[in-house]
């Protein structure tokens, strides 16, 4: 097959910076930051790039990741990111008032960049206990439970974490919450993968014994590997959340909160609903 050129999906995103010494003051890095922070609003640093760097995106005032997991974000048969995160996202984004790329990339890429790279956000993120104070919250835009799937003629039953341990392997994503929620509960079974549409298949080829996947995302997972929905049974609840948009602790204040009143107006205006009543008919908001 010809290879076209087209970035499917990044692995990783390194990000170049220019780099002051400690001896020059902050006031003179704040100019340059504020110079470059214009130069991205006002279509300078786009201009720059289609001159040097044709068919590339200059990154944004804050750089947003997002990985694969359909519903919620996913490309399309067309190339086109969706999904109703995504399109919450961009609604969040209209009614700023702003245009950001969305960069889909890996999970793992995706949560070292708003861990270690300032004014970066990645969607959807679990917001729990241990990461509380490690970002800064905008949402919630999903509810969802990562629970254990097993095939439906499987002989067993799994009524209990101990059930679990007990299994000769559990498949999950890498650096999912799942995953660490799973080590924290002393699961030594646990196999991962990078995308949940391999871990479903890993379960559906009968090569797991059991999947913990996000309820919300099997019906689409079913769809995309060809198979109806009811090939798996939900045995047992591992846990129940809300995903936020996380930005990097760094990111501007002020920038957040522009997020934060866009976020409202979309829930009071109603779009919100829309988007989640699109994705998910029979789920409560």
């Amino acid at each position: 097959m010809q290879n076209s050129g087209k970035n499917l999906l990044t692995y990783f995103t390194s990000q170049g910076y220019i780099a002051f010494s400690k001896e020059v003051s902050d006031d003179i890095v704040d100019d340059w930051q504020s110079e470059i922070d214009e130069m991205k609003v006002d279509g300078t640093m786009q201009h720059i790039y289609e001159n040097y760097l044709p068919g590339s995106m200059p990154p944004g005032k804050v750089i947003i990741f997002t990985e694969d997991n359909p519903p919620q974000n996913f490309k399309d048969q067309d190339g086109n990111l969706n999904g109703s995160s995504v399109e919450i996202v961009e609604a969040i984004m209209d009614e700023i008032g702003i245009t950001e790329h969305i960069e889909l990339t890996n999970w793992t890429n995706a949560y070292y960049q708003i861990l270690h790279i300032p004014n970066t956000m990645t969607f959807s993120t679990l917001r729990s206990e241990s990461r509380e104070n490690v970002f800064n919250w905008v949402g919630p835009v999903c509810r969802k439970s990562y629970s254990f799937f097993v095939k439906v003629d499987a002989s067993f039953q799994i009524n209990s974490l101990g059930d679990a341990k007990q299994l000769g392997s559990v498949g999950t994503m890498t650096g999912w919450s799942s995953e660490n929620q799973l080590v924290e509960q002393g699961f030594t079974n646990v196999v991962t993968w990078a995308t949940p549409t391999e871990v479903f298949k890993k379960l559906i080829d009968g090569e797991i014994d059991a999947a913990v996947l996000n309820d919300i995302s099997i019906k689409q997972l079913a769809e995309d590997a060809g198979v109806e929905t009811n090939v798996v049974r939900t045995d047992f609840v591992l846990s129940s959340g809300e995903t936020y948009l996380a930005f990097s602790i760094d990111t501007d204040d002020k920038y957040i909160q522009d997020w934060k009143n866009a976020y409202q107006a979309i829930i009071d205006n109603r779009t919100f609903l829309q988007i989640w009543n699109k994705y998910y008919p029979n789920v409560d908001w």
